[in-house]
């Protein structure tokens, strides 16, 4: 009976011990990174604020867009986007690492100076931004607006795929849903860098694309929408802004 209680005590003391060492918030990122290290201190990111590009891809560019939307969008900031072979203060830089073995694979940094976000490729650049969403200390989905500067902590991020083809299916065939919809699951495909986005288009049930040379279609085949075409456009760029391939399944 004794040394169970000295065995308890024993392990109760363990955990105490490594609490009080252990005091660095966990990293919360969807899916894991493969390597993710808390640092000390905190970086603040002013409002307003500075994205510098390295001009090696235009697509960074687009890219630094993105982010600036969305900090526009949920935080009120005002963001400014310039061309830079070289990290600013009080800024954040993208830039691409050729040194990763990956093409998808990407690298955070933050310190108390500035964030780094680099990549093999603007994809691996891409899926460091998702990732520095969601360390982001509200959502960055969200609808309250912050205006006061928001406080990160720093920390050193490095990260790639498991697998090649991450993706998700949607059936619009059998369940229609309406435009707003699909968006917003392109959104949430790209927030946890999936890369593909297989669409089911097309099958005994209906037929859910507009084609102007075959009008035939839109009489045979009930339930067969309007305006589509302009809608699959806006939802093929959508879709390369956020990284991700497309494929559209149609059974003929």
């Amino acid at each position: 009976m004794l040394k169970i209680k000295i065995f308890i005590a024993s392990l109760v003391l363990i955990m105490f011990i490594q609490s009080c060492h252990n005091n660095k918030p966990e990293i919360s990122i969807i899916p894991i990174p493969v390597k993710s290290e808390r640092l000390e201190g905190n970086f603040v990111l002013p409002n307003p604020l500075t994205i510098c590009v390295q001009p090696a891809d235009s697509n960074l560019m687009r890219i630094a867009g993105f982010i600036a939307k969305k900090l526009c969008k949920t935080y009120g900031y005002k963001v400014t986007l310039i061309n830079s072979n070289s990290i600013k203060d009080k800024s954040i830089y993208l830039s691409i690492d050729t040194t990763f073995s990956d093409k998808e694979g990407y690298k955070l940094n933050i310190s108390s100076n500035s964030i780094t976000i680099s990549g093999f490729t603007a994809e691996g650049v891409f899926y460091g931004i998702q990732s520095f969403f969601q360390i982001l200390p509200s959502k960055i989905n969200g609808t309250t607006i912050h205006t006061a500067n928001i406080k990160i902590g720093c920390m050193e991020i490095t990260d790639y795929p498991r697998f090649q083809w991450r993706g998700m299916h949607l059936d619009a065939c059998r369940h229609f849903f309406p435009v707003s919809f699909v968006k917003k699951y392109i959104d949430y495909l790209a927030m946890y860098k999936m890369n593909v986005f297989h669409w089911h288009l097309t099958d005994d049930q209906g037929w859910r694309i507009e084609i102007k040379n075959i009008r035939g279609l839109q009489k045979l085949v009930p339930g067969a929408p309007k305006k589509m075409e302009q809608n699959m456009v806006d939802f093929i760029h959508r879709n390369k802004l956020r990284k991700l391939l497309s494929t559209h399944q149609t059974d003929i």
